[in-house]
């Protein structure tokens, strides 16, 4: 019951509620260096930058983790940031240490249960970031992976990883 209108009108006025709900999307980035080195972590961060640039965060919000000391965390969408500081923050970003897959694996799966999907950047292609993939599918989300490789790095298509080879990424994001 909505009493000021009730007063003002002088009959009952029903106010209803509802609660506005975002799909949340995750777009992890590996920032430890694989066997492209330096120019893996370039393009990889480049890809991620273009994502961020194009995916529309009106409708949904879109958490950017990547792992630095610590795990990082930035919210875009309605009522948070905006899609121009997640830029910001990846034109400042530095690569990692080795162990970087496994903790990208724990901040991604804290925020887990709120998340409907997760495109994975990955800095190169080894078991642990196999194992990161993998975890992160078993935990039901849907993934995916976007892999910056050299040229003569190879990875099963059955595991349903993107191959973009360092040198040849945007024509690898447009092949079908």
């Amino acid at each position: 019951m909505h009493w000021k209108s009730f007063a003002r009108i002088g009959k009952p006025i029903v106010k209803e509620f509802h609660s506005e709900y975002f799909e949340r999307h995750a777009l992890a980035l590996d920032t430890a260096l694989g066997e492209g080195g330096e120019q893996a972590f370039e393009a990889a961060v480049s890809v991620a930058a273009s994502l961020v640039y194009t995916l529309d965060t009106q409708e949904c919000l879109l958490d950017m983790l990547f792992v630095g000391e610590q795990a990082h965390v930035y919210t875009a969408g309605r009522g948070m940031l905006r899609s121009e500081h997640l830029l910001e923050v990846l034109a400042g970003l530095h690569h990692s240490d080795g162990d970087s897959p496994a903790r990208l694996e724990a901040a991604v799966l804290a925020r887990g249960g709120g998340l409907a999907s997760c495109i994975l950047v990955l800095a190169g292609w080894d078991e642990g970031r196999l194992k990161l993939l993998r975890a992160l599918r078993q935990a039901g989300l849907q993934v995916l992976a976007l892999a910056v490789v050299a040229d003569d790095t190879v990875i099963d298509p059955a595991l349903g990883v993107r191959r973009l080879r360092i040198g040849s990424v945007q024509q690898d994001l447009l092949a079908p």
